[in-house]
């Protein structure tokens, strides 16, 4: 049977994993022809009440190394998956992204093995999010600017929700630290894979369930602006 690996990048999320994993639990159960497994990478100083929701659900716990940046939750994701994985999904641990829908990405690989990545995406026919107009209209210029600028035929770059073939990103170096890396990812994987098939499947992107969004607006303005430049450097 193929693997499906999951990598969860969680940091102080213990409110809202209960309900996650008990939802996986179910998918797990409709889709018995696969094996899974999870990888919750967590912050480096969380509380032991995550590490026993883990052990109850058969949840992998790790801790990011080297530290506590969203890129380190990614990279150390990827370097413990099982190796014999046929697919990756990576997705948020604050209920944000439902689990149901990944219902949808292995119905599509299934129809099309030959796909290299699956974006769950808010901005294809079909698609919605639930965040403020603010958060909407910055999430809008991202995904315009690195899709002109790096020639991505893909309407949303930067939602994290994602199916991958794992034989195609396992071994991709991966250098940025905050959320930009999910775009590292996507313009790293195009560039590498002139065949590569990537398809979109309209998607509707949820308010986090509890707690708050460890965002902030100012330096992901600027974090922005210098993973442009650092792609440019690797497009060359």
């Amino acid at each position: 049977m193929e693997i499906i690996s999951f990598v969860i990048p969680s940091l102080y999320e213990y409110k809202n994993l209960e309900y996650l994993f008990s939802k996986l639990r179910t998918l797990f159960e409709q889709n018995s022809n696969y094996i899974f497994e999870v990888n919750l990478v967590d912050g480096k100083n969380s509380d032991e009440k995550t590490i026993s929701l883990c052990e109850k659900f058969g949840i992998n716990y790790i801790n990011r190394n080297p530290n506590d940046f969203f890129g380190d939750a990614i990279r150390t994701g990827l370097k413990n998956c099982n190796k014999d994985s046929k697919w990756l999904v990576v997705m948020d641990a604050d209920g944000s992204h439902d689990p149901d829908f990944v219902n949808n990405f292995i119905r599509k690989v299934e129809q099309n093995p030959e796909i290299g990545i699956l974006i769950a995406s808010r901005y294809i026919k079909g698609g919605s999010t639930e965040n403020n107009f603010l958060l909407i209209f910055l999430s809008r210029v991202v995904n315009l600017v690195y899709k002109f600028i790096f020639n991505l035929n893909v309407e949303d770059v930067s939602n994290n929700f994602r199916m991958y073939k794992y034989e195609i990103i396992k071994d991709l170096e991966l250098v940025e630290n905050n959320f930009e890396i999910v775009e590292e990812i996507l313009i790293k994987l195009n560039y590498r894979n002139k065949n590569l098939i990537i398809e979109e499947l309209p998607f509707k992107f949820q308010k986090r369930n509890m707690g708050k969004s460890k965002r902030k607006l100012i330096s992901f303005a600027i974090t922005f602006l210098v993973s442009i430049f650092r792609l440019k450097k690797y497009e060359k």
